[in-house]
């Protein structure tokens, strides 16, 4: 589990870094790896807000709506039913 979490601080910090398209590769690399993690819902929102800060609307909303369908009750699909509401 901790690998697991680390590997989605990694794509947490591109993120803030402004380093978009490193941090999907980062977030998809977790998603590969550790496909149990609890982390897997955070990390498909992550890539959405990297998607939508990358001007790609139309794929970060789709992302939304796959977070918000495959993990209802978590708070990463809670965050996405917000931003698919915006």
């Amino acid at each position: 589990p901790l690998a697991g979490a680390a590997q989605y601080w990694i794509a947490e910090a591109l993120v803030r870094q402004g380093e978009y398209e490193r941090a999907l590769y980062e977030y998809d690399r977790l998603i590969r790896t550790y496909p149990s993690n609890d982390k897997i819902p955070d990390a498909y929102y992550g890539i959405g807000m990297a998607l939508l800060r990358l001007g790609r609307s139309d794929e970060a909303q789709a992302q939304f709506r796959y977070v918000r369908d495959q993990f209802a009750g978590t708070l990463a699909a809670q965050r996405a039913q917000n931003r698919l509401q915006e």
